[in-house]
């Protein structure tokens, strides 16, 4: 039987640890992250699963709000925006835009720019355990945004 590859050594990404050194170093770089984060069943219970709830993301939204740009990007038509809205106001997720980039990022292409991305889909886990414990750190004064607040 072949030994399975050590995949980090193939894909950086792959590794947990990097996604967090990655997004530290962006954070005292630039002194702000922009987090993008999806809707449906990432903060919004879309399926109606009994029991599903988003307490852990929308709390760790919620203490990122005065270090980060954040973005809704998700598949949802304009005409479902206001009701987005309405959801995050009423649970005080915070949101700068849906689908569109921060106002000083250059437009390149349909990709919403984001320093990491929070999407059932797509890594979750990885990106909430970098986004967590970067966030403690700050809150325990390791690290000072250089940047007045966002």
């Amino acid at each position: 039987m072949k030994s399975v590859p050590n995949i980090v050594n193939f894909d950086p990404y792959l590794d947990a640890e990097r996604v967090y050194t990655r997004i530290r170093d962006e954070f005292l770089k630039y002194g702000r992250l922009i987090i993008a984060f999806d809707f449906d069943d990432t903060i919004f219970n879309t399926h109606h699963n009994e029991g599903w709830r988003y307490d852990k993301v929308i709390k760790l939204l919620q203490r990122w709000r005065p270090y980060a740009y954040m973005i809704c990007w998700s598949a949802s038509t304009e005409a479902r925006y206001p009701k987005m809205r309405d959801y995050m106001e009423w649970f005080e997720i915070p949101c700068d835009a849906i689908n569109a980039n921060a106002p000083w990022i250059e437009e390149r292409g349909r990709k919403i720019y984001a320093n990491i991305y929070l999407d059932d889909r797509a890594g979750m886990n990885t990106s909430y355990w970098a986004l967590e414990c970067l966030i403690s750190e700050i809150e325990e004064g390791k690290y000072v945004s250089t940047r007045d607040l966002c």
